[in-house]
């Protein structure tokens, strides 16, 4: 499966219907929500606790000491004497309070876009890892931080939970090596040995060395691709995803007032006209938000105000969607919960 935006609304469903058919139905190798489904798989085969998974962003945030600014692609943030504090390294019992202090010094920065929030929805209905909050921590961080910042507050990190997904903009120096859009998770385990191991044999683990990161610095789009169709054809298995089921959707609010009869779009003229989050999953009925990309390209019957989700009921229906259809047999196959 190629497409994230319909995976994120019916990708359960195509699955059973795939299989129901006798066909394989898989993410595509080479893009984040299969390397980061392949990664947790052989994680918890081997007997780790994945305490958090996630992805890393294709931006990555550029550290220029000398010049006191951070940089994008697209433009930089200063940063002043007063938070220089927050970009020195996580020491271990001050990891919420620099991820906090980062997103403010760099809240002028390209942010977490709905398409990166899309992919961890699917990560998180393929793995069972959750959201710890509904748009995520997505903490600015070096490579070496994130097993400090992306474990529970128990073990010195952000995590009001385990088993969450998340997502990162890596920091790094000019002259340091990045995540390249890579995954990643930070892994624990009860045995001592094991522990000492982990540490010692070439993961990254935070100060108590008790948490630790495997990751994966580069997602090679279609190159990789060939994998999941080999593996299909030949070996007549996925290359992800054993247990996918529907277990958030991401949906959206906009960022100001939209009147009925004008169309959803993610962007206008370049800009942004919604902002995404996930929530548990629900079916699509009146009242109930819509998952963002089967609301993407309806019209509104109804006016939506700024910062209001966007509801089922608010939306006009298009004649035979196949989407919506397939939404509804998913709703009824899986018995989402109502709220």
């Amino acid at each position: 499966m190629v497409n994230k935006e319909a995976e994120s609304v019916v990708g359960p469903m195509l699955r059973r219907i795939a299989e129901r058919h006798g066909l394989v139905y898989a993410p595509a190798d080479g893009d984040q929500p299969a390397l980061l489904i392949q990664l947790v798989s052989w994680a918890r085969t081997l007997g780790l606790h994945v305490l958090c998974g996630g992805k890393s962003r294709d931006m990555e945030y550029i550290l220029r000491e000398r010049e006191g600014c951070v940089s994008d692609r697209f433009g930089k943030a200063a940063i002043s004497a007063e938070d220089a504090w927050a970009f020195e390294p996580v020491r271990g019992d001050d990891a919420e309070e620099k991820m906090l202090a980062r997103r403010i010094a760099l809240a002028s920065l390209r942010q977490a876009q709905d398409y990166d929030l899309c992919e961890t929805a699917i990560m998180a209905n393929a793995t069972g890892l959750m959201p710890d909050k509904p748009a995520l921590h997505a903490p600015v961080c070096r490579i070496s931080e994130i097993p400090s910042m992306l474990c529970p507050r128990g073990r010195g990190g952000v995590l009001a939970r385990e088993g969450a997904i998340d997502l990162v903009t890596c920091l790094r120096r000019p002259d340091e090596a990045g995540l390249g859009g890579g995954v990643f998770a930070v892994v624990a385990c009860e045995n001592a040995y094991a522990r000492e191991t982990l540490a010692r044999k070439g993961l990254i683990s935070n100060p108590a060395r008790d948490c630790h990161l495997i990751y994966r610095p580069s997602h090679l789009l279609g190159i990789e691709t060939p994998t999941s169709a080999l593996c299909a054809a030949l070996l007549g298995v996925p290359t992800g995803g054993a247990e996918v089921e529907p277990r958030v959707d991401l949906v959206a609010a906009p960022v100001r007032n939209i009147s009925a009869g004008e169309t959803v779009e993610i962007r206008r003229g370049g800009k942004e006209e919604l902002k995404a989050w996930l929530e548990p999953a629900r079916p699509i009925e009146d009242g109930a938000p819509a998952p963002l990309h089967l609301a993407e390209g309806c019209r509104l019957k109804r006016h939506a105000a700024a910062g209001e989700p966007i509801r089922v009921d608010m939306l006009e229906e298009p004649p035979g969607s196949r989407l919506w259809a397939l939404r509804r047999e998913q709703d009824s196959r899986f018995a989402i919960r109502r709220a």
